[in-house]
């Protein structure tokens, strides 16, 4: 029986997909050629006319490169241009073409600012924001695909085949605080002082705080996990947000500790879950996917669903909007209890200081919109732009999320 002819639509969806990639060796190419520090470098076209003359021997099907989308691919993929590298390449070019009639020091130091001003219609300066490599390949077309195609089926179906309701819907994740942390503080000085001086503690000690919030606008009270080899009373003194409070040998969440805190999220949430499902996002990190966490969870109707890997950056709203005025509040208030009373935070006073700024910084408005800007709650996947993913297009064939098992994987699953 012969196969049936593709229609116009799936021949189209191939074709794109085909040259997406061909796009991506074309970038590689270009990359790899510009870093190479002896021998010619290729230029854009020669990279195109490669890389389309390999895949017409390989495939025996003709596909065409713009030159020109290569190089706008190239500087929004987390590689942008700076003053030095535009000026490399203006003295390249200006070589090819001039000789040794080109001056050897190359285009003036103020060249490259008259450029871009000329050019200003087309041309901006930006403060290039850093990426890790890995985040940056993490948040690719597919990896975003099928976190999404997994969120929206715990949306539409995860209350037992029942949808989900706002309420049930929880977002979990961790964040260190020392005496350091908090925003840089303005101050008023005398004139004529290059730098103002405010004293901190010099306490280095990191203090782990897990939080999570409910796409209702809710939190539970947090787990704060402190460095040491035993528990004190001490430490829980005058909490206004009664934190669960734990230690570790590092000051850092374990698996145990990860459990732990599995069954002060049930105990919290039980009652207001009334026998239904909730769904609680996590990061992929050992302490929250363990075996343990993840059968507790499983016994008790919680869902564990995982942000793409390296991906929170995208998709925890807590990173995303809560953590950053967190940590400004905490600094407002440790520096106000200084002040006060010429202490430092210690153990003892972390709980009080942190639990004002929780209280202040964790309202509703604040949380809600935590989940709608990254898209987790209402579900929302073109949240996600084009342009957010840009530095990871080049490694758009990677999948950094925990992809759909096959069948024997799901079965073997079901009977643990």
């Amino acid at each position: 029986m012969g196969r049936r002819a593709l229609s116009l639509k799936k021949r189209a969806q191939l074709h794109s997909e085909e040259k997406s990639q061909l796009l991506v060796k074309a970038v590689t190419l270009y990359q790899q050629s510009q870093a190479q520090t002896s021998g010619p470098k290729l230029g854009l076209r020669k990279v195109c006319a490669e890389v389309e003359a390999e895949y017409r021997r390989k495939m025996n099907k003709r596909i065409s490169l713009n030159h020109n989308t290569v190089r706008n691919l190239c500087a929004s993929w987390g590689h942008p241009l700076d003053h030095k590298r535009l000026k490399e390449h203006a003295d390249e070019l200006c070589r090819a073409r001039l000789g040794s009639n080109f001056p050897e020091c190359g285009v003036g130091k103020g060249w490259t600012y008259r450029f871009v001003a000329k050019h200003s219609d087309r041309l901006h300066v930006y403060n290039a924001a850093p990426l890790d490599t890995l985040r940056g390949q993490a948040v690719n077309p597919h990896s975003n695909n099928l976190y999404f195609d997994l969120m929206e089926r715990l949306a539409n179906t995860g209350n037992d085949g029942e949808p989900m309701s706002a309420d049930l819907m929880w977002a979990f994740d961790e964040i260190g605080f020392n005496n350091l942390s908090g925003a840089p503080t303005a101050v008023i000085g005398r004139t004529g002082k290059k730098r103002q001086y405010q004293q901190q503690g010099a306490n280095r000690e990191m203090t782990t705080v897990l939080v999570a919030i409910c796409a209702d606008g809710t939190t539970i009270p947090p787990a704060q996990i402190f460095k040491g080899k035993g528990y004190s009373v001490t430490w829980q003194r005058n909490d206004p947000v009664n934190a669960m409070v734990g230690y570790s040998k590092k000051g850092w969440t374990d698996n145990e500790i990860g459990l732990e805190y599995a069954k002060h999220f049930e105990r919290m949430t039980h009652a207001k879950a009334n026998g239904r499902f909730r769904c609680l996002s996590v990061d992929s990190h050992a302490s929250h996917v363990s075996r343990a966490f993840l059968q507790f969870c499983r016994e008790h109707k919680i869902h564990v669903p995982c942000y793409v890997a390296h991906g929170t950056h995208i998709y925890q709203g807590l990173d995303v909007v809560c953590f950053s005025p967190l940590k400004s509040e905490f600094g407002k208030e440790r520096d106000k209890h200084m002040r006060e009373t010429g202490h430092p935070i210690t153990k003892d006073t972390f709980a009080m200081i942190y639990g004002k700024a929780h209280l202040h910084t964790m309202t509703p408005d604040l949380i809600k919109t935590a989940f709608r800007k990254t898209g987790l709650w209402p579900v929302d996947r073109n949240v996600v732009t084009q342009e957010m993913m840009a530095p990871s297009k080049a490694t758009s064939i990677k999948i950094y999320t925990p992809a759909e098992p096959p069948t024997p994987v799901c079965i073997v699953t079901e009977l643990i």
